[in-house]
């Protein structure tokens, strides 16, 4: 994923949020360049583009005001919210393909970098059809899996091996199963696999010599 920086000048120092506990879809409701859209917010008297991120029909990503930073974008959650936008007008335009990828890689990249945050559409908090009707549902159903995406993007090297190990641990003390027997025996007798462990996990790498072994 490639965040691009249009360099934007902003009037003052927007303040930094003391907490994100949101991240917030929008939609421009017309086409334009993240420069415009800075231009625009900037004849509002804002510091700058009140957007996080942008992310254009091509499927590039723009960086708006800094992430840290305290958005102006929500009434009544700017302070503790990011907010993505996306060029064009979904009450009426379909998503392109690339705008649709990308989306998916910058909401998967900041729900995994912070613990507990929720997704939800700017319609969801203000009287307001933004992001649009036709805004792509599966963008904002990624809310169901970012409790997992989260947790597993934290993990340490050392907590995602303390993780395996004790996975691998309990899965030796399983059965093997009656249907995979004859099958498994048969392996052991070619080779293939030393019989041991027969529940273990196994790596990409150990599947690999089992399958050439096979040959």
């Amino acid at each position: 994923m490639i965040i691009n920086d249009a360099g934007l000048k902003f009037t003052l120092e927007p303040d930094k949020r003391s907490k994100t506990n949101m991240l917030i879809l929008h939609h421009a409701a017309g086409n334009g360049s993240v420069e415009a859209v800075h231009k625009s917010h900037l004849s509002r008297n804002w510091y700058g583009i009140g957007y996080h991120y942008y992310v254009r029909k091509d499927g590039s990503i723009w960086r708006g005001r800094p992430e840290d930073s305290v958005g102006t974008h929500t009434y009544g959650k700017n302070m503790t919210s990011i907010a993505i936008c996306f060029e064009g007008n979904f009450e009426t335009d379909v998503m392109s393909d690339a705008q649709l990828q990308a989306g998916k890689e910058l909401i998967s990249d900041i729900l995994g970098r912070y613990e507990g945050i929720k997704l939800s559409a700017h319609r969801e908090h203000d009287s307001t059809a933004c992001p649009g009707k036709d805004f792509p549902e599966e963008l904002l159903n990624m809310k169901l899996t970012d409790e997992c995406t989260a947790f597993i993007r934290r993990l340490t090297d050392e907590q995602a091996y303390d993780i395996l190990t004790k996975a691998n641990r309990h899965a030796a003390t399983l059965p093997l199963p009656a249907w995979a027997t004859e099958e498994y025996a048969a392996a052991v007798d070619s080779g293939i696999t030393d019989g041991e462990n027969p529940m273990q996990l196994v790596h990409r790498y150990q599947a690999a010599i089992m399958a050439h072994r096979s040959k």
